[in-house]
């Protein structure tokens, strides 16, 4: 429930509205898509007279200047935003006449930021057939809120496959290499690093695969990628920890909790199909549920192989100014040199 604030006293709403002592009606947040370029408005709606409006960003007085302005109806207008305007947002209506103060309920604000690449050079690379192989998303400024793929010719993904994976920072990871992926690549006329979010992306320069002339005994499985010993989480935000095992033959990913697998789709967690069971999502983190002993474990036996396992111990901790009820907002980042070109606002509620 929105409180209001009167005469340095916090009662709830309703019964300040019982009792007439303010004069101000309730104002409310909504939220919807907003087309405003690289941007928010962030609604802070309130009736009366000889009313000011005042935001805050992370418990600090927010100077209306620019990237922010104020809407006529004291909507926080934000523009060509860039990470460091990620955080709380709290709007405070006050009666210039009784001294009344109304004040929303907190709103999280998480600005999308698609980082440009810093080179964009054609990369030709010699691999061994037969042999693990993977290769980093080249360097490129600070992302948020992005996502990773790897495309050729006419924005055709270069898919993930039981022998292959993207990870979540956009390393393209191979188990074994063979004939055919170098082939697909140069059908592709090479593939490039694709990093997305809010209706805007950055590609990298092309990479091609090139077969080396050496030749290796197959590989022994082993973790190309894998959690560290112990990742941290925020209660009520989204966890996310991949595993990907490299060697011939593949290793297939298997997720447990106190050595229990790990079922899709219950108590919030969620292993997509899509990415052959290497990413575990837990969507909403609660400490209760999910601080615990996970391990990830990539197996070979029914080839004769053995199992690989790595343990992680997850710990929750709070978020900082948790209030029930609170929205999280992601917004497009203005890259540098480019804040004319429009953007739609890309939003994620929880």
């Amino acid at each position: 429930m929105i409180a209001v604030r009167c005469h340095n006293s916090t009662r709830p709403f309703w019964d300040v509205m019982r009792t007439a002592m303010c004069r101000m009606h309730m104002f409310l947040w909504f939220l919807s898509l907003f087309t405003q370029d690289r941007g928010f408005s962030l609604p802070c709606e309130a009736k009366g007279s000889n009313l000011t409006w005042l935001w805050q960003h992370n418990g600090k007085k927010i100077t209306i200047l620019y990237p922010f302005s104020l809407g006529k109806s004291g909507n926080l207008i934000g523009r060509y935003l860039e990470a460091k305007h990620s955080g709380t947002y709290q709007c405070f209506v006050r009666d210039q006449v009784t001294g009344i103060q109304v004040f929303s309920r907190k709103l999280k604000v998480a600005v999308t930021a698609i980082g440009d690449f810093i080179h964009k050079t054609t990369i030709y690379q010699k691999v061994n057939l037969g042999q693990p192989f993977s290769f980093q998303c080249p360097d490129h400024n600070p992302n948020y809120g992005a996502t990773y793929s790897w495309v050729g010719d006419r924005n055709i993904q270069f898919l993930r496959n039981r022998r292959r994976g993207v990870s979540p920072d956009g390393n393209l990871l191979f188990a074994y290499v063979t004939k055919k992926d170098i082939s697909e690549i140069s059908d592709s006329n090479g593939i490039r690093c694709k990093i997305s979010g809010a209706n805007s992306f950055r590609e990298s320069g092309t990479l091609w695969l090139q077969e080396s002339d050496e030749q290796l005994d197959p590989a022994t499985p082993s973790w190309a990628i894998k959690p560290k010993d112990v990742e941290i989480a925020v209660e009520g935000s989204r966890k996310t920890m991949y595993c990907f095992a490299s060697g011939r033959p593949t290793p297939s990913i298997t997720w447990k909790k106190n050595g229990e697998p790990i079922a899709d789709g219950i108590n919030s967690f969620t292993i997509l199909s899509s990415f052959y069971g290497r990413r575990l999502d837990i969507d909403n983190v609660n400490k209760a549920d999910h601080q615990d002993v996970y391990s990830c474990e990539g197996d070979t036996s029914a080839e004769g192989g053995s199992i690989l396992i790595h343990n992680i111990s997850l710990l929750v901790e709070g978020m900082y100014n948790k209030v029930k009820g609170k929205e999280y907002i992601s917004v497009p980042q203005a890259s540098e040199g480019e804040k004319t070109r429009a953007g739609r606002t890309a939003f994620q509620v929880k």
